[in-house]
């Protein structure tokens, strides 16, 4: 008998250890990653389109019209800028998002760029309106009071307002924060990085 053959008494060879199951959060974030995708990109051709538009909803022949078309003037680099990273975390998402469908590993690498990306852009958002655009809005908000003195109602109403838009501002961008916070947490788990190394050595 030849030693290369297997001997009745040697245990037969183990087989081979399946695959582990893959993670639910690789394809749950990556579809949820095209959606946003999506959302931004209507969010970003919208923001384009206002940038050019005239004030919708106010007559021409209120005075506050004006003062509207001069805080988009004086908006329009904060405008274009944020329209430029509105872009850039779009196409991290797409990216991300198809190789996480895709059960690609480094869909992960990709998902976290994007996240510390929207989290560091939406921090600098935040510091930018606290320093600028809030109070260039409570401007433009106390010229649109005072070219409306005659018109208590208006005048009431803007006062209301005001805080609501800025609470809202500052708001935003820790809010959205949110998202890009959970991708990290739940696509850097244990189970996930496992998956993620054994995928991308070929072990299966």
């Amino acid at each position: 008998m030849s030693f290369m053959e297997d001997s009745p008494y040697q245990p037969p060879a183990a087989p081979p250890l399946p695959a582990p199951r893959e993670p639910g959060p690789i394809k749950v974030f990556g579809v949820f990653h095209l959606i946003f995708a999506g959302l931004g990109l209507i969010t970003a051709l919208w923001s384009i389109a206002s940038t050019f538009m005239p004030p919708m909803f106010i007559p021409k022949d209120d005075p506050a019209y004006q003062l509207q078309i001069k805080l988009q003037q004086d908006m329009m680099g904060y405008t274009l800028a944020s329209i430029i990273v509105i872009l850039a975390l779009v196409t991290l998402l797409l990216i991300s998002g198809i190789k996480l469908v895709r059960s690609r590993p480094d869909g992960i690498k990709w998902s976290a760029i994007y996240s510390w990306t929207s989290i560091a852009t939406k921090l600098l958002t935040l510091v930018v309106t606290m320093i600028w655009i809030l109070p260039i809005t409570r401007s433009a908000m106390r010229e649109t009071m005072e070219a409306r003195k005659n018109d208590p109602t208006s005048r009431r109403m803007a006062a209301i307002i005001e805080p609501i838009i800025g609470i809202s501002m500052v708001a935003t961008p820790i809010i959205s924060c949110t998202y890009p916070l959970l991708a990290l947490y739940f696509l850097s788990r244990r189970n996930v990085k496992d998956w993620a190394e054994q995928r991308s050595q070929g072990a299966f």
